[in-house]
């Protein structure tokens, strides 16, 4: 069985109220009007990795930002018109590519949706670049989206997939 050997220069990550990533001020402002609370926090964790205006991007996300595709079923239950912006921004690479703009990346960027493997098949994606480009760096982010409360019965009733819970 062949090995492969890397190095990790830098990590950063957010897990609320014990890991806190750059300042929010860092990001542009473009990017934190635009983006919701969970693609904040992955886009600054992400933006304060030293090669992020070098490296090729892999995000892995079980959901993407879940919330706007929420608020687009949402819209099109009620017969209403779909806000641009959540249209825009619920494509799974949306983040990945923002962030590809804000930091004027042209090496590319990959997004993986894999369920509960998504972070394991985004560093295999992730290992594939370091052995295809060795010398160029790698940039790997994973956000996990959970629920903060259980949906309430009403809101079950009108919006089941509410108290969809992501165990990932």
């Amino acid at each position: 069985m062949a090995s492969l050997h890397f190095r990790l220069r830098a990590w950063a990550a957010w897990l609320p109220g014990q890991i806190e990533p750059a300042a929010a001020e860092s990001l542009p402002l473009l990017l934190r009007r635009r983006i919701g609370g969970l693609g904040q926090q992955a886009l600054r964790a992400a933006w304060s990795l030293p090669d992020s205006a070098a490296a090729r991007l892999i995000f892995a996300s079980r959901h993407g930002e879940f919330g706007r595709t929420l608020s687009i079923l949402d819209a099109l239950a009620k017969g209403e018109e779909i806000s641009p912006a959540d249209f825009t921004l619920s494509v799974h690479h949306a983040l990945a590519g923002l962030l590809s703009i804000a930091r004027g990346n042209r090496h590319g960027h990959t997004t993986i949706a894999a369920g509960r493997e998504s972070f394991g098949f985004g560093l295999l994606e992730a290992l594939s670049c370091l052995v295809e480009k060795p010398a160029e760096p790698v940039g790997l982010s994973r956000a996990v989206l959970k629920f903060a409360r259980q949906a309430s019965r009403s809101e079950q009733a009108t919006r089941p997939w509410r108290a969809v819970q992501d165990r990932g």
